[in-house]
């Protein structure tokens, strides 16, 4: 028989990934707002953790782990867990890498919009009572060249929401540029018709380009 473990919840999180712990026989404990020494105590009979971004694992925490099995970080970052020591001692570390990548996704998606049509501006004008409708009036993406930093998760989920907002997906043409500079792309989307082009350190668009979408700031 599987033996159960006595999982330590120290965040907010959604009701039914609780429920489906308790539902597979494990005892879960929800401890809130604790503090270091509070969470010292109650990680000691812990044989599972689960916190979001706010809770720090580090070595001083996992010193008073004996029990602990498995660190699991419910989102992508693991900045606050301190992975090595965790690793060493023979703690699993595991996070949700595409827990939010729709959001994050569709936000950066509403943002280059925003960013195209001058929403915020237009928003500031407007609530001042001004009526400033030719000032702000922007540009549309038809005809445009979007660059995205980073092709991964983000960008990808970028891109297929972009070929949607045009009818004729040539006139969106896609930049596709590595989110370490200076590597060159080989592919893109099998299921897009893109043009490659990099994107330099110092930022020399090519001349069709217009709007940027960083979908990834790392090793920028």
């Amino acid at each position: 028989m599987t033996k159960m473990a006595r999982v330590l919840i120290t965040e907010q999180l959604a009701q039914p990934g609780i429920e489906l712990l308790r539902s597979k026989g494990h005892d879960v404990q929800i401890s809130l707002d604790l503090s270091p020494d509070e969470l010292s105590a109650e990680i000691a009979e812990a044989d599972a953790l689960i916190v979001r971004s706010a809770t720090q694992v580090d070595k001083r925490l996992l010193d008073e782990a004996n029990r602990l099995q498995v660190i699991g970080r419910a989102g992508v970052g693991l900045d606050n867990v301190d992975i090595a020591t965790a690793t060493s001692r023979g703690i699993l570390v595991c996070n949700a890498p595409e827990s939010n990548v729709v959001s994050a996704a569709e936000h950066s998606v509403a943002l280059l919009l925003a960013l195209a049509r001058n929403v915020a501006q237009a928003h500031s004008a407007l609530i001042q009572g001004r009526w400033e409708r030719s000032l702000w009036t922007g540009a549309e993406l038809l005809n445009k060249t979007v660059g995205i930093v980073g092709l991964g998760r983000v960008g990808r989920l970028v891109a297929q929401r972009l070929k949607g907002l045009t009818s004729e997906f040539s006139h969106l043409t896609l930049s596709l540029v590595p989110s370490q500079l200076g590597q060159s792309t080989s592919k893109c989307l099998s299921s897009m018709t893109c043009s490659v082009s990099l994107i330099s350190s110092r930022f020399t668009y090519p001349e069709p380009l217009r709007l940027l979408a960083f979908s990834t700031l790392q090793g920028l």
